[in-house]
């Protein structure tokens, strides 16, 4: 299971004075001007980030504000590096990605250490699990197999203590995140294996080896992860099933499965786990905007219960984007939105192509549950200034099912998308599938331009690059 990591898209510049802490940042070689930054919330790991720009000798500063030691994850060019950071300490970070033996270069408080943890790949649990049971068929041979390579690894960060290159606070951090990454991999064995003799008498067993209301696991990622199986897995699948209880939500016609799974964490997790995975599940649900009225009402329940919680903060901004979308939902159309008559009988690329002859068009195929798709929206009015001025056109495609449709033409009115609109049929689905995309994965948001009624450009930039798109799109004109 692997972290989710939300940014939001602030731009922000920072100017150190010599009092402040900071951590820097120096992309070398790569030439990155940004870089995402998810702090911890009094010490718990979070997934939220902001994103902080390069000064004009190209580096990156950002203040260290923590105020209880825990882990920060930046995203340097879709890149995740991480740095266990305590209060009042300088930390910097350097990139040489052409040294395939050191590429990255931390200085400052357990700077090898850092590095070690870096270089650490833990893979994704259920892939790690795998390699688990191809080596044995038993839960108490598997048991005995992940408790050696956790052992293995927490050494390495005891010779590191040993040799006073990290201290107290950070071996006890790295140590705990082996024990739950490795209690996190046990219970996908069991998960994955649950009907076979012996595995899921493990269950009980694995949830009493960490604790769940101890307040310093919160600091390491895979402590998430672990609590969660437990009331995901554990809980809601494997009890469920065994009492009867258990139920499949079809999640594109219903918002149910939010009420089922919060309530799986409100039930069932102890303190503190239960309010950081509450927290969690309302910032990773809030930050797809689907906007789920749904999402309101747990909003409200978990301020309800938590009314000096440190985590309500990142929840306002989208919530009122909700209720702001619902009140948009209820206007018609604007006379620059136009919804293409009888577009389920549109059948083929060709024939949508062939209805824009002797005009040039830019198409952005997207779908209501595609959040970058949704990031591009901000880009929109450059775009529509620029496509106005040039007496150029936009179509938006819509890949969403038919059990999507209202909530399509509601994004519609709410991200105030000027031009022509269509959702696809499954015949005008599968022809962009064998057109677009060669018959392989589909992947959106994808940009074509259609010049003459006839597809000219399959693989168009994004609103996002500026420039480089109305380059291209002149080229056409």
């Amino acid at each position: 299971m692997k972290q989710l990591f939300i940014t939001f898209f602030v731009l922000v510049p920072f100017i150190s004075n010599a009092q402040q802490a900071v951590i820097t940042i120096d992309p070398g070689s790569i030439q990155a001007t940004e870089a995402s930054f998810s702090f911890p919330v009094n010490g718990a790991f979070w997934t939220a980030g902001v994103v902080y720009q390069a000064n004009q000798q190209h580096k990156i500063i950002v203040p260290n504000n923590v105020t209880r030691a825990g882990l920060v994850n930046i995203i340097i060019n879709y890149k995740e590096y991480k740095l266990y950071t305590e209060p009042g300490q300088e930390y910097s970070l350097t990139l040489d990605p052409a040294n395939k033996e050191q590429p990255f270069v931390f200085t400052g408080t357990n700077a090898e250490g850092q590095y070690l943890l870096n270089r650490l790949k833990h893979p994704d649990y259920a892939d790690k699990g795998d390699s688990y049971s191809k080596k044995d068929t038993t839960i108490a041979g598997i048991e005995l197999l992940v408790a050696k390579d956790a052992e293995n690894e927490k050494k390495l960060f005891t010779a590191l203590l040993e040799d006073k290159k990290i201290n107290e606070t950070f071996y006890r951090f790295a140590c705990r995140e082996i024990n739950y990454y490795y209690a996190a991999v046990l219970a996908s064995v069991i998960y994955y294996n649950s009907s076979k003799p012996g595995f899921a008498e493990a269950w009980p067993r694995l949830f009493t080896t960490r604790s769940m209301n101890d307040v310093n696991a919160l600091e390491v990622p895979a402590f998430h992860d672990y609590i969660d199986q437990y009331a995901s897995w554990y809980k809601g699948s494997y009890m469920s099933k065994r009492n009867g209880t258990y139920k499949v939500f079809d999640t594109r016609v219903s918002n149910e499965y939010l009420q089922v799974m919060y309530k799986r964490y409100a039930d069932n997790l102890p303190e503190p786990a239960r309010e950081y995975a509450l927290a969690r599940f309302l910032q990773t649900f809030l930050s797809m905007k689907k906007y789920e009225p749904e999402l309101v009402e747990l909003y409200e329940h978990f301020k309800t219960s938590y009314p000096a919680s440190a985590y309500t903060a990142f929840f306002r901004q989208n919530v009122e984007e909700i209720i702001a979308f619902h009140e948009k939902a209820k206007k018609e159309f604007k006379p620059e939105q136009k919804v293409i008559d009888n577009y389920q009988s549109v059948a083929s690329l060709d024939e949508l192509a062939g209805m824009f002859k002797g005009k040039t068009v830019f198409v952005d195929i997207w779908a209501t549950w595609c959040s970058p798709c949704k990031e591009e929206f901000k880009y929109n009015a450059g775009l529509k200034q620029f496509l106005q001025k040039n007496n150029a056109e936009i179509l938006y495609v819509s890949i969403d099912d038919e059990n999507r449709d209202k909530q399509w033409k509601d994004m519609i009115k709410f991200y105030d998308l000027s031009g022509t609109h269509i959702r696809v049929s499954e015949s005008l689905r599968k022809d962009l599938t064998d057109v677009i995309w060669k018959n392989k994965q589909v992947s959106i948001p994808r940009y074509l331009i259609i010049k003459d009624g006839k597809l000219v450009e399959s693989q168009a930039k994004r609103p996002s690059s500026g420039q480089e798109l109305y380059t291209q799109i002149s080229s056409y004109l």
